[in-house]
């Protein structure tokens, strides 16, 4: 499988909306799996899929999973505050953090929306779903658990 970053594990550092420094390493670390969904103020699909999003993250929360959102354009002026926004209107409680140039190198994709499902160590396990297919994200995560175990 030819999955993006260094030999296919993703590592950052960077902050959560409000400004909280975030590393990968304690992002991933108390969980199974973590879908990253990348996302941006300015894409339509992406802002159509949040508010499904939210029910599938308490449902994979009750599995020892996450979901972690990241906004590739929060860190342009102005844009937190939207992202912000965006998030409060689709009834979003999951983590979101800032996109940096680091991530967007690791998780590199054609368009956005676009989901990774990575393991406790930051270890890409499947193949990213790319665009919002919301059918699809329930199928990569039970992919995901099923390659960790």
């Amino acid at each position: 499988m030819n999955l993006p970053g260094s030999n296919g594990k993703v590592s950052f550092e960077t902050t959560d909306l409000a400004g909280n420094p975030v590393t990968s390493e304690e992002l991933f670390a108390d969980h199974k799996v973590t879908m990253v969904n990348l996302w941006a103020t300015w894409c339509v699909p992406c802002k159509k899929e949040l508010p499904e999003l939210q029910p599938m993250s308490e449902a994979f929360e009750a599995r020892g999973c996450q979901l972690v959102g990241i906004c590739l354009d929060a860190s342009e002026e102005g844009k937190t505050e939207e992202a912000l926004s965006i998030l409060q209107d689709a009834g979003v409680k999951y983590l979101n953090l800032v996109g940096t140039d680091e991530i967007r190198e690791q998780m590199n994709s054609l368009g956005i929306p676009v989901s990774f499902f990575l393991d406790s160590e930051g270890n890409i396990l499947t193949e990213p779903v790319e665009g919002a297919y919301l059918e699809l994200y329930p199928e990569r995560m039970e992919e995901a658990l099923a390659i960790v175990g």
